[in-house]
């Protein structure tokens, strides 16, 4: 299962991204599904065993996220 987390903005998802890139931590950049209405276009994809990391690198980074999303069957949930 995958988890997405979308952004209030392009930057703050490239941020996440490198910082997970410098840290070891693979960190998708996808562009946000249609299922999911988001401000910016981009979402960031990680295995959801990779949940703890995510939090932290969140944290850590502090950038503007909207919300955070659980793969499910057909779509998404929030």
């Amino acid at each position: 299962m995958k988890l997405l987390v979308t952004f209030h903005s392009v930057n703050a998802a490239l941020v996440l991204a490198a910082a997970g890139k410098e840290r070891g931590f693979c960190c998708v950049i996808i562009p946000v599904p249609r299922t999911i209405s988001s401000s910016c276009g981009y979402a960031a994809e990680v295995e959801a065993e990779d949940a703890p990391h995510l939090a932290g690198l969140l944290r850590e980074v502090n950038v503007g996220w909207e919300a955070l999303w659980r793969e499910t069957g057909g779509g998404y949930d929030e």
